[in-house]
Parts: structure tokens; C-alpha cells; sequence
């Protein structure tokens, strides 16, 4: 889990620097590792290949990051990537759909990874996103959501699409 972990999370920041910067010696390398990191991880029977999301297991909170890092930078590299490795890349973040989650903010993790999914034509839940976020919209307890604030908690689910803007819990 060690090299997906620090992927994702790498990964994450990278997205950040790309999309802060138009200077190509900082861009080209990190298009290129990020590229090279969906890339290898998603290789079946690869030795660096990243494990499937198993319920309650770390590697859905990481698809969510390489969710978020793709969509932030989808002109760049995954509009880049050739088919294959984009069916793979899509193969495994769909396998999150339908894992177990805990109570908490891991609620939005598969919500992340299918608003992506639902950007680059994956198979998404439309039906289990919707339960999730009324679920997430329960959580509300004397007008706070114990979560944290969703003007804040929810930006990212955003701008990957996994709320609309008339969602309720898309307003700050």
C-alpha cells in the first residue's frame, strides 16, 4: 500500500503545482511522473501495480486523490494517455463503487472518484452517489455538519462534478 499511498498523495500536490504554474520546467516533469505513475500503478500483475479497494481499506481514500489529481489536470495528462492505460486507470477507480466505507468523510471518497468517473465516460452510480449525499446531508446536527463546513468540505467534490450546483450541499 506504501507505493500507492505516497503516489496519490504526491500525486495530489503535483496536480496543485500544475495547475499554478505555466512555467514548463516545472510543468513537463510532473506531467510526465504523473503520466508514468497512472500508468505503471494500473499495469495488471505489475509489480508496482496498486492493490484493488477492498472495504474499508486505505486504497479508497487514495483513488480519491488520483481521482481529484486527474481531474485537475485532465487537459494535461489524461487527455494525454493512450487508451489503454485510460481503460485501466477507469477499471480501477471503478472498482471503488460498492465498497464499504466508514461513517465519516470517507463517505465522499467514492463520491470523488465517481464524479470523476462520470467526466471521462466511466461506469458511474448516479443512484449511490445521491444516497450518499443525502446521507452526508443527515449528518447535520443544530445546523453544523459534523463533518465540517461544506462550503469547505465539499469544493473538491465540485470540481470533480459530484455535486451540482443546486445541491444543498454544494452552498457554502
Amino acid at each position: 500500500m506504501t507505493g500507492l499511498e505516497g503516489f496519490a498523495r504526491a500525486a495530489l500536490l503535483a496536480a496543485y503545482r500544475l495547475t499554478g504554474t505555466s512555467e514548463a520546467a516545472v510543468r513537463d516533469p510532473l506531467i510526465s511522473w504523473l503520466g508514468r505513475g497512472v500508468e505503471v500503478g494500473t499495469r495488471p500483475d505489475a509489480p508496482d501495480s496498486w492493490p484493488r479497494p477492498l472495504d474499508h481499506e486505505q486504497s479508497i481514500v487514495e483513488a480519491a486523490w488520483v481521482a481529484i489529481a486527474l481531474a485537475e489536470t485532465r487537459a494535461v495528462v489524461w487527455d494525454q494517455l493512450d487508451a489503454a492505460t485510460r481503460g485501466r486507470i477507469v477499471q480501477w477507480l471503478a472498482s471503488v463503487r460498492g465498497k464499504a466505507v466508514f461513517r465519516n468523510n470517507w463517505l465522499l471518497y467514492p463520491v470523488i472518484v465517481d464524479g470523476f468517473l462520470a467526466q471521462v465516460g466511466g461506469p458511474t452510480d448516479p443512484a449511490a452517489t445521491a444516497r450518499t449525499l443525502r446521507e452526508i446531508d443527515a449528518m447535520y446536527h443544530r445546523g453544523r455538519l459534523v463533518l465540517g463546513r461544506p462550503g469547505h468540505l465539499f469544493r473538491p467534490l465540485q470540481r470533480v462534478g459530484a455535486c451540482s450546483s443546486s445541491s444543498p450541499t454544494s452552498s457554502a
